[in-house]
């Protein structure tokens, strides 16, 4: 952030001109910092003002840590429902977000680091009443579209331009938030009915059990026992050939 201060020629008489910039902040909550100290500017004319000014933006985002996702929170709140929650602690820099779908739920602490978004979000007490394999890839996969928000890739592909670090907090709470309202509306693409239960108590939980769920590489759920009649069955061509490719060499989707 830079902070410019245009001195008018009578100053202190009239008060100092406040114009604050940034590459990571949204220009509407900038717009709105602007405002408030040329207005507390205003009420010291005839007084210095500079260091005050100064230190109130300084202490706004002491106070405000998580300013620096105040865009990327709005969005947020977009693709929320009536039942879902998203607390903000200012004090923690951190969110702590629940999201619903029917009677399943996940509920997670999101952690914004100081030198965000150069630095990566961190994830951690993750509950959710999602079988444990859901639970696993929810928080996984959040995980690893931080990393490639933050760390360039391994082999970058020939003239691209020079990697720079992009915001993760909307990328990885935007995948937890459409892929939990997404899976207990999927149905089972063997038997055609709900892949998941209607109450999250009666999840099978055991990778063994016949109506465990099992999310192939493709996206689509199956139960094992679909599953396995699925692939076992002839003809072995077209759609079950490549069915068999995802699972065999591990197609991703769009959110991988």
């Amino acid at each position: 952030m830079a902070i410019c201060l245009t001195y008018p020629t009578n100053y202190p008489a009239n008060h100092i001109l406040v114009e604050v910039k940034s590459r990571t902040l949204s220009r509407k909550l900038l717009d709105g910092l602007e405002r408030v100290a040329e207005g507390e500017a205003k009420k010291l004319v005839g007084k210095p003002h500079v260091l005050f000014i100064l230190k109130l933006i300084n202490q706004f985002f002491d106070d405000n840590p998580l300013s620096c996702v105040a865009e990327e929170i709005s969005h947020i709140k977009r693709l929320l429902g009536n039942e879902d929650k998203l607390k903000l602690s200012q004090k923690t820099s951190s969110l702590t977000l629940l999201v619903t779908k029917n009677k399943y739920y996940l509920k997670t602490k999101v952690n914004v680091p100081n030198n965000y978004p150069s630095d990566r979000i961190t994830l951690e007490s993750a509950e959710t009443n999602f079988p444990r394999v859901f639970k696993a890839w929810f928080v996984e996969q959040a995980k690893e579209i931080v990393r490639r928000c933050v760390e360039p890739p391994l082999k970058p592909k020939p003239n691209q331009p020079p990697f720079e670090p992009k915001p993760s907090l909307e990328p990885a709470v935007g995948f937890l938030v459409n892929n939990v309202k997404r899976y207990p509306d999927e149905i089972c693409q063997g038997c055609k009915n709900k892949a998941l239960p209607e109450d999250p108590a009666k999840v099978v939980h055991s990778e063994h059990g016949a109506a465990h769920v099992e999310r192939v590489y493709c996206s689509h759920l199956y139960h094992h026992d679909c599953l396995i009649l699925y692939m076992k069955t002839p003809p072995f061509q077209g759609n079950d050939k490549f069915h068999h490719f995802c699972l065999k060499f591990g197609h991703f989707d769009g959110n991988r």
